[in-house]
């Protein structure tokens, strides 16, 4: 009897993890079709991977378009390159609901076809702009190819919901965050990021 309930024990353990791992992997591929998505300008199927209760929020035709006012300005050119990291915490599980904390490194190159010969004083404030607008850790500028090279490393959370549904961790949508996941669930992700990634 001991020896069963041992195997029990044992095997509910590694289904658990076993579990755990299959998740990650699926919020990890989830969210680098997301990124194509994006970097493919095609908001309109990027949307199938955001938390559905922002649209409680914001209607999805308005998020669609702003998504297009980031992403399509005249005289800017922008590349999105592939994610080069993607690192997803352990998750937890509050009413059912599976959430996972994600961050992603990835790289854009942004020129300005406007600008030319760029000074130093519009270059910093330039750089300052896409620093804050792209939640970027960092932007270099090559005057010889006058572009600018941002280092990104997105956060979101991600809930679970027939895929991984997505929100981008930023002070834009720190009141939706707060709205739509509940505190518990944000105290427990930020307790369990940086274990297991």
């Amino acid at each position: 009897m001991k020896k069963t309930l041992l195997l029990l024990v044992f095997v509910g353990f590694f289904s658990c993890k076993s579990h755990e791992k299959i998740m990650k992997k699926k919020a990890k591929s989830d969210y680098t079709v997301y990124h194509k998505y994006i970097r493919d300008k095609n908001f309109i199927k990027a949307v199938e991977f955001v938390n559905p209760e922002v649209f409680i929020f914001v209607p999805k035709k308005m998020f669609v378009d702003a998504l297009e006012g980031v992403y399509r300005v005249d005289n800017v050119e922008y590349r999105i390159y592939s994610p080069t990291k993607i690192e997803v915490s352990n998750f937890t599980t509050f009413k059912d609901k599976e959430y996972v904390k994600l961050t992603a490194n990835y790289h854009i190159s942004v020129r300005f076809l406007d600008f030319v010969n760029v000074k130093n004083q519009t270059m910093t404030m330039m750089k300052t702009t896409l620093k804050e607008s792209l939640n970027a850790q960092k932007v270099d500028y090559n005057a010889k190819t006058n572009v600018f090279h941002v280092e990104v490393q997105e956060q979101l959370y991600a809930v679970y919901n027939e895929g991984w549904k997505f929100m981008a961790i930023n002070k834009y949508n720190k009141k939706f965050i707060e709205k739509i996941i509940p505190e518990e669930v944000l105290i427990e992700l930020e307790n369990l990021y940086g274990t297991n990634k």
